[in-house]
């Protein structure tokens, strides 16, 4: 499943990643990618920051460290 495939992702490359890179990477519109990352945080398996720049406001998401 996607979730579980996004999740691996991000533990593979073990650096925080914006929806744009998962976009990017997996080919989904913004909308499916943002609502992914969305479902793994209030899944309790993601830790979410918000980046305020020029560009506005978004997330990078990082893996929970146990």
């Amino acid at each position: 499943d996607q979730q579980r495939r996004v999740l691996n992702y991000i533990e593979l490359w073990g650096v925080p990643v914006t929806t744009a890179q998962v976009m990017e990477d997996f080919k989904l519109r913004n909308n499916h990618a943002s609502g992914l990352l969305k479902s793994l945080y209030e899944l309790g398996l993601l830790q979410r920051e918000p980046v305020v720049d020029s560009t506005g406001k978004r997330y990078v998401y990082r893996r929970v460290t146990p």
